[in-house]
């Protein structure tokens, strides 16, 4: 809100070096380039800014904020400064809150381009919705059987079976959801569901922090959970996009 009030806002910003070369700039275009070639080379890790707004003729309240900037969800590699490290260790950057706690970004750029995929993949899935055949899935034939070994893997595919079987029983509309780790384990129940439960649909999906292997009745009822999680991918972007939005 200081932001958005202010009549001005000055920025500052911490990077991961100053300069590549140790030598004195003559001139205010050596130095203007010198300050571009290190902009463009070290890592931005600390946003300050002040925001300014004018309470009467002679007297500003201003508004001072830093925020420590960690590239979230990327991997990142990048160059760094020696001196830049003991000069920001010699005024109190904390680098351990730096790496838990710092707000990331990503460019404007990326932003467009993860947002157009998903976009697309929503786009699709509705398509999928509008022209999905009315046969029902019951007439499904049963596919290939699937050759599972004896050990972990036959433990779990006996176990989704029991439950498979015990939920198709039921008069329960609810979908079934079987909390499964292992992406190989979940690739393998997926198979085996298509050649032993041809009257049913599976999809992997995340709950939190757990993978799950979902089981609906309907095809329909699939392109919901597909939507659901590609929504959440959406406003997962707005994370993200983070820092940024204090220039946006």
């Amino acid at each position: 809100q200081a932001v958005r009030d202010a009549e001005f806002v000055a920025v500052d910003m911490e990077l991961t070096g100053l300069h590549m070369r140790s030598e004195r700039f003559v001139g205010v275009d050596k130095c203007y380039e010198a300050h571009c070639e290190g902009a463009r080379t070290f890592m931005p890790i600390q946003l300050g800014i002040c925001a300014a707004r004018r309470t009467s003729p002679t007297h500003w309240k201003l508004t001072p904020a830093s925020i420590y900037v960690f590239p979230r969800g990327q991997e990142r590699i990048f160059q760094v400064s020696t001196a830049a490290l003991e000069f920001l260790d010699d005024n109190g950057f904390n680098f351990n809150e730096w790496v838990a706690q710092g707000v990331g970004w990503i460019r404007p750029k990326v932003e467009s381009e993860k947002r157009l995929a998903i976009q697309l993949r929503i786009d699709e899935v509705k398509h999928l919705q509008r022209t999905m055949s009315a046969t029902q899935s019951q007439d499904a034939a049963p596919g290939e059987p699937v050759d599972i070994q004896p050990g972990p893997d036959m433990e779990v595919a006996e176990s989704v079976r029991a439950q498979l079987t015990a939920w198709l029983a039921s008069e329960s509309q609810d979908s079934l959801e079987i909390p499964l780790d292992s992406a190989f384990q979940r690739l393998l129940m997926h198979a085996l569901i298509r050649s032993e439960f041809p009257s049913v649909y599976s999809h992997s999906a995340r709950r939190g922090e757990q993978r799950v292997l979902c089981v609906y009745k309907s095809q329909g009822e699939v392109y919901d959970e597909q939507l659901k999680s590609l929504q959440a991918e959406m406003q997962k972007i707005d994370e993200l996009v983070g820092v940024r939005q204090v220039f946006d």
